[in-house]
């Protein structure tokens, strides 16, 4: 982490609680391994808050990414911005600055992903009767049933 980065341990956070009952806490100078895994908590991070975010394509590539919300009418001013580290012995990323709170007329809306929805399906495989090959529909009722999420037939596909 640079310098510029001061994180002392006891450093306040933003901690929401996810559907699945897991604490998740956004700080600055929290660090990931890689892109994907940041990604993937940056998602579940706001869905746990009714909310989904995007890569902002202007202001992300090389080593730095903004996540900002989904929302377009009015704009939001929810942001995550993720910096990869430019030390020779790791190549993590890591939290630079985020502001964790939406605009109060922030229209936002979940919207699960391939990967939360796979996460879902999976974990109510336990629970189903196994089949080899279920259809879309089967998927797509099993996913409305255990989490009250709809998915697209694509998205059902994919998993």
């Amino acid at each position: 982490m640079p310098r510029s980065v001061k994180v002392s341990p006891d450093s306040p956070g933003v901690t929401v609680k996810a559907s699945d009952g897991r604490a998740l806490t956004l700080r600055r100078g929290l660090t990931f391994l890689d892109r994907p895994t940041a990604t993937a908590f940056f998602q579940d991070f706001a869905k746990a808050q009714g909310k989904r975010l995007v890569i902002n394509k202007k202001k992300s590539g090389g080593a730095q990414y903004e996540y900002v919300c989904a929302s377009r009418a009015p704009p939001c001013g929810f942001r995550i911005k993720l910096l990869k580290s430019r030390s020779a012995q790791s190549s993590h990323f890591f939290v630079s600055s985020f502001v964790a709170q939406h605009a109060p007329d922030c229209a936002g809306a979940p919207k699960l992903t391939v990967r939360q929805a796979a996460a879902a399906l999976l974990a109510d495989a336990d629970n189903a009767p196994s089949s080899a090959a279920a259809s879309v529909k089967e998927l797509q009722e099993r996913l409305q049933q255990t989490s009250g999420e709809a998915i697209s037939a694509r998205k059902a596909y994919r998993r």
